[in-house]
């Protein structure tokens, strides 16, 4: 349902990967034997691999499995401690409408009325997306929602985040 969007949050047209590559440069810090340091360029991050771009010659399979794991981790979603992931990125008008089914927009519409979070007669969404995260083993697209609400005492401002099952629509609401 949203394999556009991942495509569009990671920089690729379209995406089908279990671990989703994301083409974007990133600095990489390398040791080969423990004690000496390089520096590259990385291009490519992905589960299957990694590309980047060396002065040296670097052996094949070079990583330890353990700082490897914290990569796929980074990449998923799963203990991001670890390593930075990506920062939200705020969809236009242009993009919810392409990227967004409007099954699920109208859904969400529905639930921030139930619960108060936005104006009946004139619903307006921000919507950011952070990417892919797991969440009880099962992988989930991540949105924060920004509503807001005409009330007597002024405008009532409110901040969603739900977490969308690409498989089954179901969504989680966090906030």
């Amino acid at each position: 349902m949203f394999a556009e969007l991942v495509g569009w949050y990671t920089g690729s047209e379209r995406n089908r990967r279990r671990y989703p590559r994301v083409k974007r440069d990133f600095d990489v810090e390398y040791t080969l034997d423990g004690s000496r340091w390089d520096v590259a360029q990385g291009v490519d991050l992905s589960g299957g691999g990694m590309c980047m771009i060396s002065f040296r010659t670097i052996m094949q399979d070079a990583f330890d499995p353990k700082d490897w794991e914290a990569v796929i981790r980074s990449i998923t979603g799963r203990n991001s401690s670890s390593a930075e992931r990506f920062e939200p990125i705020q969809l236009t008008d242009a993009d919810v409408n392409r990227l967004l089914p409007a099954d699920f927009r109208e859904n969400l519409i529905r639930e921030l009325k139930s619960r108060s979070r936005i104006d009946p007669q004139k619903p307006q969404l921000a919507f950011e997306y952070g990417g892919l995260v797991y969440e009880k083993d099962r992988c989930m697209h991540q949105f924060t929602v920004r509503s807001s609400i005409n009330h007597y005492t002024g405008l009532k401002k409110f901040v969603t985040r739900v977490l969308v099952n690409d498989e089954n629509n179901e969504v989680v609401f966090l906030s």
